[in-house]
């Protein structure tokens, strides 16, 4: 026997080991077949889709995005960046049922399942439904307790949900436009 049999045998397994480590991390096994998780991402609509984004085109991103989703439905974070551009833009539905869509996913690990969380919860808030975007926090801390992202969000609502301020927009810029244009002309101050 070799002097250099054990080191041949270790240098072998280690090349077997990232053979399969590789095989593993870019393949999926789902319902009896092979899935490449990389279809998505090798697209050129998601790399179209991101140069758009760098560019500051949301609408044309927002397009290239959802043709390289269509490519492959499991590619999580293609969604994930089409359900946040979606909130950016100001289409708070649209981003909270993709987010919602994606937390019905069985297969998501731990972690997903509290980022999913957390942009939901940025939409809720983006939304205005403070009471849903605390409950989406909590239970991203509950999932990840370390989570600063949810820390500081929770701890902003908090503020906002107890400041005793109506910050809302409908407070901004209708309420408050009517009482000082309308209702203070026709019952002054010194009617009080």
């Amino acid at each position: 026997m070799s002097p250099y049999a054990p080191l041949l045998a270790a240098l072998v397994a280690l090349l077997a080991g990232l053979t399969i480590g590789k095989a593993w991390e870019r393949y999926k096994l789902r319902d009896g077949r092979w899935i490449d998780r990389r279809r998505a991402r090798e697209s050129p609509h998601y790399i179209l889709g991101l140069n758009f984004l760098v560019a500051n085109q949301v609408d044309l991103a927002i397009e290239e995005l959802s043709r390289a989703a269509s490519l492959d439905a499991d590619a999580l974070e293609v969604h994930m960046i089409l359900g946040n551009l979606y909130r950016e833009k100001g289409q708070v539905g649209k981003a909270i049922t993709v987010h919602q869509t994606l937390l019905q996913r069985p297969q998501l690990s731990k972690l997903e399942h509290a980022y999913v969380l957390l942009c939901l919860g940025l939409d809720y808030k983006r939304g205005g439904f403070v009471d849903r975007a605390l409950e989406a926090f909590n239970e991203v801390l509950r999932l990840d307790p370390k989570n600063e992202y949810a820390l500081v969000n929770l701890q902003k609502l908090h503020e906002y949900k107890y400041a005793g301020v109506d910050k809302s927009l409908v407070s901004k810029y209708i309420l408050k436009p009517f009482y000082t244009n309308v209702a203070i002309k026709f019952f002054p101050m010194s009617m009080a």
